[in-house]
């Protein structure tokens, strides 16, 4: 999953667990996962605690789970167990499925039912992901080739009132595989609402790096709390709230007078390299904006959202630039399609 909102209210109740994550932007290209059976082995009673152990509660919940996934989900011969688990501070249960055939990457929808068989962004009949669990809690594991990538869904069900949730990112600790794992969510640090007896499920990509060795288990496990409404760096009241999950928001640049403007992609912002920078410009009219990306890794594109104009696909690459001329004033609002819910938006004030 991609970085948090980091600063918000929300985000600093987030419980600290270890996992083994390591962030990218999107990759191409996916394969289905080798997890086969949807029955969970029975609990079992957690390690117990040492009276000199220092560790926080939740640390030692995560160890407990590795160390029984690394006995009871060993991986077979040129493989690797990956593993997800989460924290659940909210009354929701948080689950893994394999999605439907025709889901895209990135789709996110809420629904009106607990019951799966109406989800139509998963598999029908929806195949979960198989578990390991401990009394505190439950992992959903695949067996994975160094390099194989593949989505899943992510499906949180809630059977009482409309819920809000929170979700943060795993720390990098070594519970194996130690940034190994590339996991694309896009979508720790925002509030998310499941309505009551309601279902949410977004599709998310996880990757393993050619680099890993075969014959290990790793463990991410992101922590769940409460969400509310509210989110960081609201915008001056000219976007309509806009920005108000921009974290590099810092007011309009006033660039009126040029005949050509840059702006950066992939710049540093939004906890990783998901932000355009200056993320707010005003020009003239006739002014060229010039879109530059910037050479981090991660595939981004610009795309207006009233569709004036649009870059492409998401790319990457130093040398990568797309150029749009505007001649009509007005408020251009524009996002990256891939991290727009982390905060990857701008916009252009045409006078």
């Amino acid at each position: 999953m991609s970085d948090e909102c980091s600063g918000s209210p929300a985000r600093r109740q987030v419980l600290k667990a270890t996992g083994v994550l390591g962030v990218s932007a999107g990759l191409a290209g996916c394969s289905a996962l080798s997890g086969d059976g949807t029955d969970s082995p029975a609990p079992t009673e957690s390690t117990e605690t040492d009276e000199d152990d220092d560790r926080s509660p939740s640390e030692r919940q995560v160890e407990a789970l590795w160390e029984k996934l690394q006995s009871e989900a060993a991986p077979p011969e040129g493989k690797v167990t990956v593993a997800f688990g989460f924290l659940e501070q909210v009354p929701i249960t948080t689950e893994v499925y394999m999605p439907a055939s025709d889901a895209n990457l990135w789709d996110m929808k809420t629904y009106d039912t607990t019951d799966l068989s109406e989800v139509d962004l998963l598999g029908q009949p929806p195949k979960r992901l198989p578990t390991v669990e401990t009394d505190d809690m439950r992992a959903f594991y695949a067996h994975m080739e160094p390099g194989q990538q593949a989505q899943v869904g992510l499906t949180v069900t809630n059977d009482r009132d409309t819920v809000q949730f929170i979700a943060g990112p795993p720390d990098l600790e070594p519970y194996g595989l130690y940034e190994g794992l590339i996991a694309n969510c896009y979508c720790n640090g925002l509030t998310y609402t499941v309505p009551g007896d309601g279902t949410w499920v977004r599709v998310i990509r996880a990757k393993l790096r050619d680099a890993v060795e075969p014959g290990g288990v790793g463990l991410a496990v992101w922590p769940l709390v409460p969400g509310d409404a509210e989110t960081d760096g609201g915008d001056s009241g000219e976007f309509d709230g806009w920005f108000d999950n921009v974290s590099n928001y810092e007011g309009v640049v006033d660039e009126t007078g040029q005949e050509e403007v840059s702006v950066t992609v992939g710049a540093p912002g939004n906890d990783g390299n998901f932000a355009f920078d200056p993320a707010a410009i005003r020009v003239s009219t006739g002014t060229t904006v010039v879109w530059e990306w910037e050479d981090t890794g991660g595939s981004h594109n610009v795309v207006a959202n009233d569709g004036s104009f649009r870059s492409g696909d998401p790319v990457s690459g130093a040398e990568t630039t797309f150029a749009y001329t505007f001649e009509e004033s007005g408020t251009y609002e524009y996002y990256c399609s891939p991290h727009k819910n982390l905060g990857m938006k701008g916009a252009v004030v045409v006078e």
